[in-house]
């Protein structure tokens, strides 16, 4: 969510695997409702309430979070929030890392999600 033109094609560019794809959030209730294992968010792209109902959503679930949650500006997180979020300065520093970033956030998906 809040990602531009570029960005949304440097990650779909970096998907290890074409049954992947990228959706954008048009509301950021939509990265609470939709069943994926990845989200790369610009904070800033947010207004404060927004940024507020989805930190207090991700606190609620933190201790079963499978998907990877990634922010591509820094915003001061709960410290419980520290360890599952990923906070990058900007989208180029996370850009050299995006493809193994992907792939770890798939596994982390998977091995939560696996039904015996």
């Amino acid at each position: 969510m809040g990602l531009d033109q570029y960005q949304n094609f440097s990650v779909i560019e970096h998907l290890p695997s074409k049954e992947f794809s990228v959706v954008e959030a048009d509301y950021y209730a939509d990265l609470i409702f939709y069943q994926a294992f990845l989200c790369i968010i610009n904070p800033w792209s947010l207004e404060d309430e927004a940024l507020d109902d989805l930190t207090r959503f991700y606190l609620s679930v933190a201790d079963d979070m499978s998907m990877t949650i990634i922010f591509i500006k820094e915003v001061r997180l709960p410290q419980i929030l520290e360890k599952e979020i990923l906070a990058y300065r900007d989208f180029s520093e996370l850009e050299s890392e995006l493809e193994n970033v992907i792939t770890s956030a798939y596994q982390k998906y998977l091995k939560k999600n696996i039904v015996c």
